[in-house]
């Protein structure tokens, strides 16, 4: 059982000092370490320590290189990632989009201390840093974005957050439970993978998996166990409520798809609420009688998609009429989508056919890729892949995408050509 501490340990002396020769858990917290169980950071890992398990603490790490996050050692379980109490987004920006002059969580005050969207870059620095040890995301960040959702930050809707921080687990929610499960459990030899049915977590399924038949249920103590639950009587309520059936949520795609209806709705809605409050005014007003509104129309609500420019409906007509340009860019398109919906919203061909290249080289998926870069603030080729994969070498990836690219248009391009050729020689 290990002793608890006056404060988890922060640095390697720390550890060295406890007679450690590594922390089972490492929690990473875009916080300063406080602890008080009101940073759920010190929370979570004063609940591990009391449980038996030796964990450390890693505040506010230089992100830039993996080398801060081998500081403490390589953890025998898991890596805990947090953001902190907040969502990173919101502890940078204002609600007018502009940085903060400081921050309440760290010292001094001082701004700066932690990445945007500090669950996706600590996660991936944890990988580089310990490359097969699981991380396990979590915090008010994790818990927001664990679905597809509306970022107000860049004015689309984005993934679940397991696609870009890529956590093996994510614990959403009150997570004390979840974590020492997990850690119980990962300490007698189960896989992560095996982690699956612990209530308030979430994962994603890979491309041959099928949806459970069963919610995941938590058995740590004061949960019962499913497994000695009473059978439901015929006709009666299932075992254990709602929770016994698996129930599956729209997609990104359908999620992407719900956000244009329900913003067209809301303008309709909007629109026709202003005219019903203001027909009445113009029925009272001198010289109209009040049959007068009758011959008014309600103005049609302004259509959320953005039309497609002319140049880039070009681009797209290019493409669509050159065959071996089309056979080329097939296998590189997401699963389902057509060419003509994956084009849209980018510059000209080189640049869409670029982003397919490094979706499919750096296993970026290309609906996030292009969220970044079609957004009216939007982020180029290379800041895009920065802001999604840190640890890429995003100018090296840019490079040999465009050089893809370029090699893709000026094959079909000679294709072309020398078809005409011959077929003015017959």
């Amino acid at each position: 059982m290990t002793t608890p501490t006056a404060a988890l340990p922060m640095t390697r002396a720390e550890i060295l000092a406890l007679g450690w020769d590594r922390p089972d858990i490492v929690i990473v917290t875009g916080d300063a370490y406080v602890d008080h169980p009101s940073f759920a950071a010190a929370l979570i890992g004063r609940t591990l320590q009391a449980a038996g398990f030796r964990v450390a603490i890693l505040p506010q790490p230089d992100w830039r290189s993996a080398e801060p996050f081998r500081a403490l050692g390589v953890p025998r379980l898991f890596w805990g990632v947090s953001a902190g109490n907040m969502d990173s987004m919101i502890n940078h920006y204002t609600a007018s989009r502009l940085p903060r002059s400081d921050d309440a969580y760290t010292p001094g005050g001082v701004a700066g201390a932690r990445p945007d969207r500090a669950t996706n870059v600590y996660s991936q620095r944890c990988r580089e840093a310990a490359p097969g040890v699981p991380v396990i995301a979590g915090g008010v960040e994790a818990s927001l974005r664990r679905l597809a959702h509306y970022d107000y930050w860049s004015e689309t809707v984005r993934p679940s957050m397991l696609v870009s921080c890529k956590a093996d687990l994510l614990v959403f929610g009150m997570g004390e439970r979840a974590a020492v499960e997990i850690a119980r459990r990962l300490a007698a030899g189960e896989p992560v993978a095996a982690l699956r049915d612990i209530r308030g977590t979430a994962y994603l399924l890979g491309a041959g998996e099928s949806l459970p038949a069963f919610a995941p249920r938590m058995l740590a103590d004061g949960t019962p166990d499913p497994r000695r639950l009473p059978a439901a009587a015929p006709g009666g309520p299932v075992p254990d409520g709602p929770d016994a059936a698996t129930v599956r949520l729209p997609s990104f795609e359908e999620v992407c798809g719900m956000r244009r209806i329900m913003f067209s709705t809301a303008v309709s809605c909007f629109v026709a609420i202003v005219w019903l409050g203001l027909a009445p005014a113009f029925a009272g007003q001198k010289g109209h009688p009040p049959t007068a509104t009758a011959k008014h129309e309600t103005p049609k609500a302004t259509p959320t998609a953005q039309p497609t420019s002319p140049k880039a409906a070009l681009f797209i007509t290019r493409i669509e009429s050159n065959s071996q340009l089309m056979s080329r860019l097939q296998p590189l398109l997401p699963s389902g989508m057509t060419l003509s919906s994956a084009a849209q919203g980018f510059k000209n061909e080189g640049q869409f056919i670029a982003a397919l290249h490094v979706s499919q080289n750096l296993k970026i998926p290309f609906a996030q890729l292009k969220a970044e870069m079609v957004r009216p603030d939007r982020d180029s080729l290379g800041q895009a892949i920065h802001d999604l994969q840190p640890s890429a070498n995003a100018k090296a990836a840019v490079k040999t995408a465009e050089q893809e690219a370029r090699a893709d248009i000026k094959a079909t391009k000679l294709a072309k050509a020398d078809a005409g050729k011959d077929k003015d020689d017959r």
